[in-house]
């Protein structure tokens, strides 16, 4: 072929390699902060999905060599952003932690644990000690009720505000009141022998919502 006093051709042979394929556009996520919520309030207030682009490239070659890359890029579907909702609120003493701790300091004895009875679940796990003797709290919230229930006798229900739910049955005498706010370990009743009971003993039951959950996966008795 022709070349000139540098050697290059004198022609000039220009070659289009086009592509096209479709390109996922990530998501992003963003944090929006709520000064009425506590630290350990976190939301996802809405999911963020991917968007995708159809993306054609042009590879333009002079000669073999490339010399130019073009692009265009067309958005298919814009991506959604996830959206989180984080609390600013110093978490207060008085608030549920989450973990639970023996509600009386002496148990003598674990004299019926948590699961089925024959047909029957037995929802909590009993606890022998001394009748009089202080029953706590075993993590902070709200007295639903604290009154006399069939079956359970002197009964005190704690709301922890954060879906858990304890019941402290069969007391000998109750100490706090429907409405009261406790915190983990106050004395909110005596053990007692009130209601179905054998003996002095406490009836203790950990719930998320309406299930009873075995009280040994929260505590060591």
């Amino acid at each position: 072929s022709m070349k000139d006093s540098d050697g290059k051709p004198f022609v000039k042979v220009t070659q289009e390699n086009t592509t096209c394929k479709t390109e996922t556009i990530p998501f992003k996520s963003v944090t929006e902060y709520d000064n009425t919520k506590y630290l350990d309030y976190r939301l996802k207030k809405s999911i963020g999905v991917n968007g995708s682009a159809f993306v054609t490239t042009c590879a333009i070659y002079e000669n073999g060599s490339l010399v130019k890359v073009e692009e265009d890029s067309q958005v298919l579907c814009s991506p959604v952003t996830e959206v989180y909702v984080e609390g600013t609120m110093e978490i207060p003493y008085w608030r549920a932690t989450g973990e639970f701790i023996q509600p009386v300091i002496n148990v003598r004895k674990v004299t019926s644990r948590f699961g089925q009875r024959g047909w029957r679940l037995h929802p909590g796990i009993d606890l022998a000690g001394k009748k009089g003797e202080e029953i706590m709290a075993s993590d902070s919230g709200t007295v639903i009720y604290s009154g006399w229930l069939p079956g359970y006798g002197r009964t005190v229900t704690i709301d922890h505000e954060n879906g858990y739910i304890t019941h402290y049955a069969h007391c000998h005498k109750l100490i706090v009141e429907e409405g009261d706010h406790v915190v983990k370990g106050d004395v909110i009743a005596l053990l007692g022998n009130t209601g179905n009971s054998t003996g002095p003993h406490l009836h203790f039951e950990i719930r998320k919502g309406e299930e009873p959950l075995d009280p040994e996966k929260f505590i060591d008795f």
